[in-house]
């Protein structure tokens, strides 16, 4: 996720509107859920949906569930084309276009869920200590302070440590227990987004950390043992590898408990990797003796064996969890606003791994197949889903991701964007897999 803290914009949600919007729904299957990887996930994140919804930014886009066409539009063509799970973010507080606090995420829930079955990949984001998340909780800022010495020493010790680790137990037990006592359970709860670096503001590679992420994962698991645990690591390189290596083995490196997950999860983003093109230079994915690969060759060819989970003994999945492409050069007018065209997507349009890919709905969608191919394609049968990160991110509104134009939907119209010549939606990418 890319995105980090916009201005916030998002008002109370309007109650008259979410009974009138969720009059209808009929929730599906019992209050336990869980995941299993039998079936290729194919998920889009919709978090930007409640903001566009509510917030009425841009006025006029048909999803604001002001005017007759309401937010059930965007996730039925979803489901209509193949999709079967979203993916939603929560933070402890709310923050403008693309952070939903739990409240605003289980407002989703109930119309993706509730209305269209559409399974549940939750990014569940505690703020964390410094507040570079959001503002958080007064008592989460205090118990960070004591028990990292205000971040001098991010040692795991109990004493100090303890509340933090409740915290975050809590947060994530919290999650799980109220998505489905609304009857919309959770199927993948992340700990955290792209928790390579950090994660709670606790620097990763240290006992503390290890010990947060457990805490973590256990809360789910508490909460609901069939839900499945991803952990999101960022972009797939050399020290990547062996993060992932340390994540599925941390009770050997610092004595902390096993940490008790389901999958991996990473952020392959086009204008870093390519997708099959290992000589390509610039690329950041590596293998983790350092050779240079594309998406293809590092879940086809690397060690996956090495990431097994103690706790359990089992295989460690891999999904894409946050997949995007700049498709178009074309500028926009929304409301007023110019969608800006960046260098980042001049420069896809020059470079070769990308020419083979047209810039547009097209080029996008064979993108989206190609990808799902691969990961599908894994030899050892461990590749089991794709995300698309920015299925909502409107072009030409928002603070941060007007320059992105990677939506399923016109940013004028709302209607899906479609190829020029067989009119397929960029989302039935999805439907043959």
């Amino acid at each position: 996720m890319r995105s980090k803290k916009p201005v916030l914009r998002v008002p109370f949600l309007r109650l008259p509107l979410l009974s009138a919007l969720l009059g209808a729904a009929i929730l599906v299957g019992p209050a336990r859920a869980g995941e299993n990887f039998t079936t290729f996930i194919k998920s889009a994140d919709m978090s930007q949906a409640y903001a566009l919804s509510y917030a009425g930014s841009p006025s006029n886009f048909p999803w604001d569930a002001v005017t007759p066409s309401d937010v059930n539009k965007p996730f039925a063509d979803l489901k209509a084309n193949g999709a079967n799970y979203v993916r939603l973010n929560c933070w402890s507080t709310s923050g403008g276009d693309t952070h939903m606090n739990i409240t605003q995420m289980k407002t989703l829930a109930l119309i993706a869920k509730g209305n269209h079955g559409l399974k549940l990949y939750i990014d569940a984001i505690p703020a964390d200590g410094s507040g570079a998340f959001g503002d958080c909780p007064a008592a989460w800022q205090a118990d960070w302070v004591t028990a990292t010495q205000n971040g001098t020493n991010f040692n795991w010790d109990s004493t100090r440590g303890a509340a933090l680790a409740a915290d975050v137990k809590a947060y994530y037990q919290n999650i799980v227990t109220q998505l489905a006592g609304q009857g919309t359970p959770a199927d993948i709860v992340s700990i955290g987004n792209e928790i390579n670096t950090r994660f709670v503001n606790v620097p990763s590679e240290t006992s503390l950390y290890y010990e947060l992420v457990y805490k973590g994962a256990a809360g789910v698991k508490v909460a609901d043992s069939s839900v499945a645990v991803l952990l999101h690591i960022a972009d797939i390189g050399s020290s990547q590898w062996t993060h992932c290596r340390n994540l599925a083995q941390a009770n050997s490196r610092y004595g902390t408990p096993d940490i008790n997950f389901d999958a991996f999860g990473f952020s392959f983003h086009a204008w870093l990797n390519p997708l099959d093109n290992p000589s390509w230079l610039g690329s950041n994915c590596l293998s983790s003796n350092g050779q240079t690969i594309g998406l293809k060759q590092a879940f086809q060819s690397e060690n996956m064996g090495q990431f097994t989970n103690k706790t359990n003994g089992k295989s460690i999945n891999l999904l894409v969890a946050e997949t995007g492409w700049i498709w178009t050069t074309t500028e926009e007018i929304v409301n007023g606003v110019s969608q800006h065209i960046t260098h980042t997507t001049m420069d896809m349009q020059n470079s070769g791994p990308f020419t083979t890919y047209q810039l547009d709905p097209s080029g996008y969608r064979q993108y989206l197949i190609d990808e799902c191919t691969i990961v599908k394609g894994m030899n050892d049968g461990l590749g089991k889903g794709v995300n698309d990160w920015a299925g909502s991110v409107i072009s030409g509104w928002g603070t941060g991701h007007g320059d992105w134009n990677m939506a399923f939907w016109d940013s004028a119209t709302g209607a899906l964007k479609t190829t020029a010549t067989n009119h397929y939606p960029i989302i039935s990418a999805f439907s043959g897999f």
